[in-house]
């Protein structure tokens, strides 16, 4: 990976994905270029020096206002999706919109991060539920995890899940009103490693089906409000502002478990290679184990607005 001059002439430096070469490799019609992303991860819009800017206004006046965004070095574009762009631009039709929505972790009661971690914690197998919870049984429904970790060995029993809100983050557009229709989310798609970990609903049984793992072991759930309204629901509106993460108008919220694979479940090569053992911070009753920290990733199909959520698994030495 490299940075591209961009003091001259602009450039175009576009490259096809993993995905793309592999279908273009096939060569038997499969390969269709129907969508196309543009982003702006490497811009710096504070450059901009207008008599706004802490610089103040550029000396050669209002036509070089923006020539050092214009000048900023691009990173080259690289192949693999898993890195590339995280900010996409948006094309919206109208223009009276005063705000954009976000998406917000929620934090509440049986949604909030393991506060040592500072991430959500996924209990791999029955013997790291047993450990850490202040019950046990040997069906892994354990009732004494702390709060911010998730039930990984048996998800249909976990107290604790993921939660993101997705509307207006500000009290000018009050929590009593719903989102505007056209930036609501009604689809998302959710990524992460698939060797570690798959996607259940909030006390179900049944996996989420993946919708695609790329070469590079990550998974891609597209999950809708019309078919899997279990893990898509509408925000209710509320006066009151309790029910949200959200400071203004309500959209959707995304709400899932995570589950462990067979692979973390029943060997430790993963965490052996990839992970590290510690002695502390305790995680409730456990003071020994090793752990992995991982992402998972999630992006509004509607707006394309994306929140990247740490995630670590966890299991007992």
């Amino acid at each position: 990976m490299a940075f591209l001059d961009n003091s001259g002439d602009i450039l175009l430096d576009a490259v096809l994905t993993d995905t793309g070469r592999k279908r273009l490799s096939q060569g038997n019609g499969s390969f269709n270029i129907q969508y196309y992303s543009f982003g702006d991860d490497e811009i710096n819009y504070d450059l901009y020096r207008n008599a706004n800017s802490s610089l103040g206004a550029h000396p050669s006046g209002s036509n070089f206002y923006d020539l050092q965004i214009l000048q900023t070095p691009i990173l080259e574009a690289f192949s693999n999706n898993a890195s590339s762009m995280k900010s996409k631009l948006l094309t919206i039709t109208r223009n009276d919109h005063w705000f954009l929505p976000v998406i917000l972790p929620f934090v509440g009661a049986g949604f909030a991060r393991e506060s040592g971690a500072d991430a959500y914690v996924v209990a791999v197998d029955l013997d790291t539920v047993n450990q850490i919870g202040s019950s046990t049984a040997d069906d892994g429904t354990s009732i004494g995890l702390p709060t911010g970790v998730l039930n990984g060995y048996n998800p249909a029993v976990g107290t604790t899940a993921i939660r993101t809100d997705q509307g207006i983050n500000n009290a000018a557009v009050g929590p009593e009103l719903p989102i505007d229709q056209s930036l609501k989310e009604t689809a998302y798609l959710v990524q992460m490693d698939n060797r570690l970990g798959k996607i259940y609903p909030r006390q179900g049984k049944r996996q989420a089906q993946e919708s695609f793992i790329d070469d590079d072991n990550i998974a891609t759930y597209y999950l809708t409000q019309g078919t899997d309204g279990s893990y898509v629901m509408n925000i209710d509106a509320d006066q009151t502002n309790t029910n949200s993460s959200l400071a203004g108008a309500r959209g959707t919220k995304l709400i899932f478990q995570v589950g462990a694979t067979t692979a973390t479940r029943s060997d430790n090569y993963y965490f052996t290679t990839l992970g590290t053992l510690v002695a502390s911070p305790a995680i409730g009753n456990m003071s020994s184990y090793y752990y992995i920290d991982s992402m998972v990733s999630i992006t509004g199909v509607n707006t394309g607005y994306r929140v990247d959520l740490p995630i670590r698994y966890v299991k007992k030495s």
